[in-house]
């Protein structure tokens, strides 16, 4: 099987055998940087140009595109439905962006996953915005935590995982390509016995957070990324250049898209090698 045949299984083993077929990181980042990319598949529905929203989703005509467009009814959508084995989100987004500021160019975009359940006042969100036109990134309050730190592993996880307690699968790849930092929801209380935190706490983007086009001239995500992490270097990118509006809150459901399992997460050490060295200088 080619590389891009293997990372695109949905067989663990043959993952596995893609990452098994560098021999260092720069090897990785290099494929990573030269992977093809699905072609833009543009839908749009009509509505206010001020602010636009784009979302990347399987199907148009489908439950949760149909619910969007309810939800941000009123507003000009722009829809990207590109599908495929080379798809990746980071790319999807920016595709749906660029479309956006050539044929409506808006001051403003809402990025939003497809998996959104509601979003409390928008019309009042969409008033707020012209307060903040000196940030690059405004942030909303999130059913689900969306803070993180960068931290690295602890003790107590390399011993557990030397004696078997813990899958040492993904550190062994962490070693080979040189992975030290890793984002971690502070939610996950647990995890603290594991992960030593390095950076102080940081908003992360998620599921829907809005841009001010004036600081974002053509792509917003970091196309290198697939799938994973695109959100956590953005994050840090604009962190001090970003406001936070506690008064209003999205309700989105958790990993209805990508999935949250073993396979993905194995599937993440590419980016999270990726992310190794976008970090340097921003925490």
């Amino acid at each position: 099987m080619e590389l891009d045949d293997l990372f695109a299984s949905d067989k663990y083993e043959d993952v596995l055998k893609f990452y098994d077929s560098f021999t260092n990181k720069e090897e990785l980042i290099a494929w990573m940087r030269n992977r093809p990319s699905e072609k833009a598949n543009i839908k749009v529905v009509e509505g206010d140009t001020k602010c636009v929203v784009v979302i990347p989703t399987k199907d148009f005509n489908g439950k949760l595109a149909n619910h969007c467009k309810e939800i941000y009814k009123g507003l000009t959508i722009v829809f990207n439905t590109s599908s495929g084995k080379y798809w990746n989100y980071a790319r999807a987004v920016n595709q749906a962006y660029e479309y956006a500021i050539k044929h409506y160019n808006p001051k403003w975009v809402i990025v939003s996953n497809d998996d959104i359940i509601k979003i409390d006042n928008l019309p009042g969100l969409v008033l707020e915005l012209d307060k903040h036109s000196d940030k690059a990134l405004i942030h909303i309050e999130h059913n689900h935590n969306n803070i993180f730190c960068i931290s690295k592993e602890s003790v107590i996880r390399r011993l557990g995982m030397a004696l078997g307690i813990i899958d040492s699968t993904r550190h062994k790849l962490f070693k080979k390509f040189g992975v030290k930092y890793i984002p971690i929801p502070i939610e996950r209380k647990r995890d603290w016995l594991f992960y030593n935190k390095v950076s102080e706490p940081i908003r992360n983007v998620r599921d829907m957070f809005i841009i001010n086009t004036s600081f974002f001239k053509d792509k917003i995500f970091d196309e290198v990324f697939i799938n994973e992490a695109e959100d956590v270097e953005l994050s840090l990118r604009v962190k001090d250049n970003s406001e936070y509006l506690k008064d209003f809150k999205v309700y989105c459901m958790q990993g209805s898209s990508l999935g949250n399992d073993k396979l993905r997460r194995l599937k993440s050490v590419a980016s999270l090698v990726y992310l190794q060295e976008k970090i340097k200088g921003l925490i």
